[in-house]
């Protein structure tokens, strides 16, 4: 049996990924950090089908384990929580995004694929 914890540990550090992956396809966001750290950004739609991709894993997951009431009421929750964590991050530390993004979507697939291996 899986732990709500662990679930919405996971929606969230995917929902983190993404979002962080959706804000950097955005071009005012990108041209603020290629212009701090001097590197070049990655293609746009590449980061746009990557975000949309990890929160349709995030909603599918949350479905599936939890049903379609209380599983779109716990994406959501994460993905609020996500976003208000990425918009900080933004605001206060911008050149932190990119490694913000990586890892938790990183730590996100991997507990997931913890929760996953438990059922």
């Amino acid at each position: 049996m899986i732990t709500p914890y662990a679930l919405f540990l996971t929606q969230w550090l995917i929902g983190v990924g993404a979002l962080a992956s959706l804000c950097l396809a955005m071009n005012r966001h990108a041209w603020e950090l290629s212009k701090l750290d001097g590197k070049s950004r990655l293609s746009s739609p590449l980061l746009r089908v990557l975000g949309w991709g990890q929160i349709s894993l995030s909603f599918i997951v949350s479905v599936a384990l939890q049903g379609w009431s209380f599983g779109l009421v716990s994406a959501l929750g994460s993905l609020t929580l996500s976003a208000v964590i990425v918009t900080m991050t933004v605001t206060y530390y911008l050149p932190w995004l990119t490694k913000l993004g990586v890892v938790s979507a990183t730590l996100g697939l991997l507990v997931l694929s913890g929760v996953l291996i438990v059922l």
